[in-house]
């Protein structure tokens, strides 16, 4: 079965490891005879796993709409979306920090 971008950022919410998995799957397929280790795919594609992992921009909307309009849970809301954007740009770095 072949291997594409689009797979890879479909399993994105998978574990790392699983994640390698399929990005090894996709460089085995696509990279043939080219050197490239999932680190530097990893790294070379940062954004658009990023892209893929952040939350939904309408989250965001959603919990600002709260906090001004003062419904409960709002700040919380955006409390936590923030640290999973946090979270992907730990997981996704630009360079080589993992």
């Amino acid at each position: 079965m072949a291997i594409y971008v689009g797979n890879i950022l479909k399993a994105i919410n998978l574990a790392d490891e699983e994640l390698d998995v399929i990005i090894q799957e996709y460089l085995d397929t696509t990279y043939v005879g080219v050197s490239t280790t999932v680190i530097d795919w990893r790294i070379s594609n940062y954004k658009d796993l990023r892209q893929a992992a952040y939350p939904d921009p309408k989250d965001y909307l959603d919990a600002e709409f709260k906090i001004r309009t003062g419904v409960s849970g709002g700040q919380a809301e955006l409390d936590v979306l923030d640290a999973q954007k946090a979270a992907i740009k730990i997981r996704f770095p630009k360079e080589g920090k993992s």
